[in-house]
């Protein structure tokens, strides 16, 4: 074989790279200079080249090479040429000339092969052609055209109107037509996704491409192209993309979304539905450490631990933690995740799922404290009648026996001394009535308003009923920390609790030193609190911890001590939801801690 210049081509094998003179330009119709890319080839043809002289040159093979290539003029025709070529000493490089097919083939029948083997690269490729010559109205149609439709050649009409009226898909005949119109009138390129009727009467999808020619007045004289099989790739994207809804869609409903982590970079991604339960736009770049920071402080160390030994030994978790948004919300999410290891079992990556579970959780927690609640009230009515048991039976008793004796008295001054008796049990029978009283009047009257109170005013107001109290012991109060103003309460409540606290501190100050009461307002958890604190006796809480507030329960030797106050204010701090606790040392002194809710 006799080489016209065995350099107007050049192929490098391990690069990949083309390399053209200006005479492969010149035979294609282009201008000698310009830069043109490697665009030139039609369709997949450049891939079909590239492989046969990759196969080419890995058969060693002393024979020249020489293969068929369908390109686009400038003038947007197509033209095969025969690219033929030799293996060159380096062994990475196949170089030779081009040959038009018409001047390569030297008769008819060679002509007649070149058209079936256009006809088999198609079928190969799974691509029908097809011409448009637009000033001669004439169009073709190639025989793969026919068969990926499931006709035979020329079984029906290659016509415009045949393509349209029948073979496209109704919903997509109006944007292809817009896109042709663009092509013809703006040059807009020509590539659409389309779905064509089949013989069968089924629909399948197809790319369909086109390039025209046209003419000094930028008229176009000729639409050449192709449709591509494309049926398995789009139903999968249309199938993934289903899936893809349905999860997206499916997460918001569970507020649900993904994350990954590649260990190797560090690099972090999120889902769609990550961003919308943390508030974020799509825009934000996450990484490990800004992720880390949405939750709130008391969780930090627990994730960080998490995500570290999932990191380190593939542990994995799920927890329920609570974060706050970038809009400022708290919401609790609950974080699960699992390691990803290579074939050598090496952790590689790891990914989870982040779900907003706070209406769920805030439930959760609600339904808890309400347990808790009628658990409380339970035991607070089981000792409630076990006292009015105990105290009204030692009351009978005692007045049973007095009767009895009364009845047996020989003369008037015994008969005095046990009705002074009678009426010294019966006074104490109307005080425990009347104390009685009082506690169910707190667990039963739950329907009194609250209202937002001034808490400083009504510790103000509690002084100045105790005021000369205070000054006859010199006492010293301060506030010393103040978080908070108001407090949404009962304010009768309010009153007695003050009331009870500051006469307590009063009542069991020590005698070694002034009276102090200081008193904090601060808040813990979303919850307002008051310390009340005083440096008085203390109390014993190994000996007397579980039972502070008891009825009738006292702790020093305090002859104005009645054993009701503390249980009242226990009463009525928690008929509406709150708490109390207290903290003491013997001969330092006390704090009552409150827990508005």
């Amino acid at each position: 074989m006799e080489y016209q210049d065995p350099s107007i081509w050049s192929y490098q094998i391990n690069s990949g790279e083309w390399s053209f003179s200006e005479e492969f330009y010149a035979t294609l119709g282009y201008p000698l200079q310009g830069g043109i890319a490697i665009t030139v080839f039609a369709f997949n043809y450049k891939t079909e080249l590239e492989n046969s002289i990759r196969d080419y040159a890995l058969s060693m093979s002393s024979a020249p090479f020489s293969a068929a290539a369908l390109c686009q003029r400038s003038d947007g025709h197509l033209a095969m040429l025969v690219f033929r070529g030799f293996l060159d000493s380096s062994l990475v490089q196949v170089k030779g000339d081009i040959v038009p097919v018409q001047e390569h083939l030297r008769n008819q029948q060679e002509l007649e092969d070149a058209h079936q083997r256009m006809q088999l690269i198609a079928e190969g490729f799974r691509t029908g052609l097809w011409d448009w010559n637009i000033l001669s109205g004439k169009k073709w149609w190639s025989d793969q055209f026919y068969h990926l439709l499931g006709y035979q050649p020329e079984e029906i009409p290659s016509s415009y109107e045949t393509f349209m009226r029948h073979l496209v898909h109704p919903e997509d005949k109006p944007q292809l037509e817009r896109s042709i119109l663009s092509h013809l009138n703006e040059h807009v390129p020509l590539f659409q996704e389309i779905r064509l009727q089949m013989k069968s009467g089924s629909y399948r999808w197809f790319e369909l491409s086109g390039k025209a020619s046209f003419n000094q007045a930028s008229h176009p004289e000729r639409v050449c192209g192709a449709i591509v099989d494309i049926h398995k790739r789009k139903t999968a994207e249309l199938e993934v993309a289903t899936q893809e809804f349905m999860l997206r869609e499916g997460g918001k409903l569970v507020k649900v979304g993904a994350w990954e982590i590649e260990l190797e970079n560090m690099a972090l991604t999120w889902s769609q539905g990550v961003f919308e339960i943390h508030e974020l736009p799509l825009s934000f770049q996450p990484t490990v450490e800004s992720a880390i920071q949405f939750y709130i402080k008391e969780h930090v160390p627990l994730i960080t631990e998490c995500v570290d030994r999932l990191m380190r030994f593939g542990i994995a978790y799920d927890i329920e933690l609570e974060i706050k948004t970038a809009k400022g919300r708290r919401i609790w999410v609950r974080g699960a995740a699992e390691a990803l290891r290579n074939e050598a079992g090496k952790i590689v990556k790891i990914r989870g799922v982040f779900q907003d579970i706070h209406e769920k959780k805030t439930k959760e927690l609600e339904l808890e404290e309400s347990m808790e609640y009628i658990n409380d009230q339970n035991k607070r009515l089981m000792n409630f009648a076990h006292i009015v048991s105990h105290n009204l039976r030692s009351y009978t008793g005692n007045l049973h026996s007095l009767v009895d004796i009364l009845k047996e008295a020989k003369t008037e001054e015994e008969r005095e001394e046990i009705l002074q008796n009678l009426s010294q049990v019966s006074d104490h029978l109307k005080e425990t009535v009347q104390n009685l009283n009082e506690v169910v009047a707190v667990n039963s009257d739950l329907e009194k308003e609250r209202i937002h109170l001034d808490i400083h005013a009504e510790l103000k107001r509690v002084q100045t009923l105790l005021e000369s109290d205070l000054n006859r012991v010199n006492a010293k109060v301060e506030i010393q920390e103040s978080s908070w103003d108001h407090v949404f309460f009962i304010k009768s409540y309010l009153e007695s609790i003050l009331l009870n606290l500051f006469t307590n501190a009063i009542k069991y100050r020590s005698p070694d030193r002034q009276l102090e009461i200081n008193i904090k307002l601060l808040e813990h958890e979303g919850h307002k609190e008051l310390h009340f604190c005083d440096n008085g006796q203390g109390i014993d809480l190994k000996q007397h911890g579980d039972k502070i507030f008891g009825l009738y329960r006292t702790f020093h030797q305090n002859k104005e001590a009645r054993g009701i106050g503390l249980f009242m204010t226990k009463n009525q701090i928690e008929s509406i939801g709150g708490s109390i606790q207290v903290l003491s040392t013997v001969n330092q002194g006390t704090c009552f801690i409150i827990v508005f809710r």
